[in-house]
């Protein structure tokens, strides 16, 4: 029987951790821009552009957090991998609870890392 009650155990939990989630997680869609180094090689028969300007569409699901724990990076409004709204870092994905109340309110959200790096969120779905 004890096997039983840890199975229930188990699903409740389960099923409190989806409807209240320490974390919500969210399907955000955004446009990202960014400036690429050209590998084109310069020819006498074609122009040269050594730059060139790219933009893909991304789906993917973040948790509503802040990307650290570190005391230090919480008091800066900046994420430390670059971005003041969201983290696209390889190591983390999450989008801050501010930019989820500014999408909220605006329908859009803008934000930027360097003179290189663009990111404009179009879409914000909770999931869980």
């Amino acid at each position: 029987m004890s096997q039983e009650n840890d199975l229930n155990v188990v699903i409740k939990d389960l099923i409190k951790e989806y409807i209240t989630p320490e974390y919500p997680i969210y399907r955000v869609k955004y446009v990202h821009t960014y400036i690429h180094e050209s590998d084109d090689e310069i020819s006498n028969n074609t122009e040269y552009y050594p730059y060139v300007l790219r933009s893909r569409v991304v789906s993917r699901l973040m948790e509503c957090k802040r990307c650290t724990n570190d005391p230090l990076a919480l008091l800066s409004d900046v994420c430390p991998h670059g971005f003041r709204k969201m983290c696209i870092h390889n190591s983390c994905h999450c989008i801050f609870p501010s930019t989820i109340e500014e999408f909220n309110r605006h329908k859009i959200v803008r934000d930027y890392k360097d003179n290189v790096d663009h990111l404009t969120i179009i879409n914000i779905e909770r999931i869980a």
